[in-house]
């Protein structure tokens, strides 16, 4: 028995350092990262990028139609030409030029934005909404129909409150399906990835013909579970040091944003208390709704096995 230990921990040290030691290793735990690093900091350049006051010239010929200024968003209308505009937009420090032709009701169409930059995503739905609405209510007008009272009718709001057998509660099914999701793909990922490693790593020795001198020396049960412990190791130090690096990013960036992104520990009662005196009115939604999202995270983690060993190792130091 200990001769066979020994050789599967002879194996499982061939496998780990072996493939520890390759430039793919340490390229794809260097990049891997590094990308979703780049990718979030290219989404806070194009927020903060967002958060810039657009200021636009507006050439409208819809005299029902009027756009409002919005949060970044300021228009002016003039009585200038269209050409007009356009040349001289950037000169009078607009950043380009709306134009609202003459517009239909059941076909509005024909609308242009006209700049050498563009006008971001969050901007144009802003103001495509805003002009969807302005038509809305004009169909109203036309039609005679009372929007107030079509409004009224729409609103409705139906909630369906989850209960077990017992006063305990039993979680919420979207934080549950939401988990179950997540932890299912995570799964599906490792399994995808490493199993071919496993795979690749059979294959290699079998193409170079170093198997059958391997199999003289260990058995075929001992190899197969040297490469896979082996294989499982890097896999854990690979998410090890992605975990790690995620973790230094996070402090990095609260320190760099000057506020504590991570919490210092659980909120204590003063804590509470003080920030239902801050919102006024809000209590019994914080205790209600904000509680049973807790309770539901809690309710869903601890069904998985980790969770499980944890939430009842954690119970067991408490009694003592």
């Amino acid at each position: 028995m200990s001769s066979t230990l020994s050789r599967i921990a002879l194996v499982i040290n061939r496998e780990y350092i072996t493939r520890v030691r390759k430039k793919s290793f340490i390229l794809v735990t260097i990049i891997v990262p590094l990308s979703l690093f780049l990718l979030i900091g290219l989404q806070f350049l194009i927020t903060k990028a967002s958060e810039e006051t657009t200021r636009i010239a507006v050439k409208n010929e819809t005299s029902w139609l009027k756009l409002a200024n919005k949060s970044k968003i300021e228009f002016e209308e003039f009585s200038d030409s269209l050409a007009v505009l356009k040349t001289k937009y950037a000169a009078k420090g607009f950043d380009g030029v709306l134009y609202i032709p003459e517009l239909a009701t059941d076909n509005p169409s024909g609308i242009i934005y006209i700049s050498d930059n563009l006008l971001g995503f969050q901007k144009k739905v802003l103001i495509e909404n805003q002009i969807e609405s302005a038509v809305r209510q004009q169909r109203f007008v036309e039609t005679g129909i009372n929007k107030n009272v079509v409004d009224a009718l729409q609103k409705v709001n139906i909630s369906i409150t989850e209960q077990g057998d017992t006063k305990t509660s039993v979680g919420n099914t979207g934080i549950a399906t939401g988990v179950g999701m997540a932890v299912g793909i995570l799964m599906y990922m490792t399994l995808l990835i490493y199993g071919a490693m496993v795979m690749r790593g059979v294959m290699e020795e079998k193409n170079s013909r170093i198997v059958e001198l391997i199999l003289s020396s260990v058995k075929p049960f001992e190899l197969m579970m040297g490469k896979i412990v082996g294989i499982g190791l890097v896999g854990i130090t690979q998410f090890g040091i992605w975990l790690l690096l995620v973790v230094v990013a996070q402090l990095g960036f609260s320190l760099y944003m000057g506020g504590d992104l991570l919490p210092s520990g659980p909120p204590t009662g003063s804590d509470l208390s003080n920030l239902q005196q801050q919102i006024p009115g809000q209590q019994n939604q914080i205790s209600g709704e904000g509680l049973m999202i807790i309770q539901g995270i809690t309710d869903n983690l601890s069904e998985l096995p980790l969770f499980s060993i944890i939430f009842i190792r954690q119970k067991k130091m408490n009694t003592k």
